[in-house]
């Protein structure tokens, strides 16, 4: 690699590192971070415009440690398994911040290019630097069209409580108190969904309670 090159990667991976810092969840996007200058216009994320669909799959509130994911109004099975590949995707997310070296692994399974290359490097960098990322992470998700290979899932998340944090515990960044709007993609892979797209494209959204 040329120096030019050397140092255009070394830059990007400043920003990166910057950008987990800074932002509201991970914000392990560059384009993510830069898109939080914008301001959604409030709404009540999870609503579902469609007929409701009485005789749908339920699903009960997802918790592990101090991740909150809220279920959707759900009206197949095929939107129950986008929803459990979501769900292991955030859970997956926590605990590579909680341990960015050994959870990377993890990210690996349920991601795919270009989400995991991303947020594979940014972890990375946070066990380089060796910072973690904790703290309370509450979403409620809407699952959009779901095809035989494709899904999407938008999402408000309050990400206010989630902090970076140095290895002596202490806060790297300050506490955010605006929620994010998140656009999630998923590609069928071998029969398994995982994120292939991660995206926020605003601030200020109104996060559905129940």
């Amino acid at each position: 690699m040329d120096r030019v090159a050397l140092m255009g990667a070394s830059a990007r991976a400043s920003a990166t590192v910057r950008a987990v810092a800074t932002a509201s969840l991970l914000c392990v996007l560059a384009a993510g971070c830069g898109s939080h200058s914008k301001t959604s216009k409030p709404h009540l994320n999870g609503d579902d415009p469609g007929p409701t669909a009485t005789a749908g799959p339920s699903a009960a509130t997802f918790t592990f440690q101090q991740l909150t994911i809220r279920p959707p109004k759900l009206k197949n099975d095929g939107q129950q398994a986008v929803l459990a590949a979501y769900q292991n995707f955030w859970k997956a997310l926590y605990l590579a911040g909680n341990d960015p070296l050994n959870g990377i692994a993890g990210l690996e399974a349920v991601t795919a290019d270009p989400a995991k290359r991303t947020f594979v490097g940014a972890f990375h960098q946070l066990a380089v630097l060796k910072q973690t990322k904790k703290g309370p992470v509450t979403l409620a998700p809407t699952i959009g069209d779901v095809t035989d290979t494709t899904a999407t899932v938008t999402d408000c998340g309050d990400f206010s409580q989630s902090r970076v944090l140095n290895a002596q515990g202490k806060p790297v960044n300050p506490p955010d108190p605006q929620t994010t709007s998140v656009e999630v993609k998923l590609n069928k892979v071998n029969g398994a969904w995982i994120v292939a797209t991660y995206d926020e494209p605003g601030r200020g959204c109104v996060q559905r309670k129940a």
